[in-house]
């Protein structure tokens, strides 16, 4: 919350930290996917919290996302696609 990212609400945060656990330090945070990991990981050093990773997760490649129009959508880690009388230009491709 503290860093104001888009999309993430508190709702969101709920789903991996209960505000209602009963704890006392130390304490596991649990599991986290990479990017909130690292999210957590960077405002804990910022807080200079002393912290145990006994294994940190590792990045995943980011899935691709293909609009064909807007009720069709293809969401792959990579694809290939076969398209008659279609010019393909690399600019269109770019990050």
């Amino acid at each position: 919350m503290r860093r104001k990212i888009p999309l993430v609400t508190r709702s969101v945060l709920e789903r991996y930290l209960s505000s209602t656990a009963h704890q006392l330090a130390p304490y596991s945070l649990g599991y986290f996917p990479y990017t909130p990991f690292r999210v957590v990981k960077e405002e804990l050093a910022l807080m200079a919290a002393p912290v145990f990773i006994a294994r940190e997760p590792m990045p995943r490649s980011v899935p691709v996302i293909m609009t064909i129009d807007d009720s069709a959508l293809v969401i792959a880690d990579d694809f290939v696609v076969s398209v008659p009388e279609l010019e393909h230009r690399p600019e269109w491709l770019r990050p």
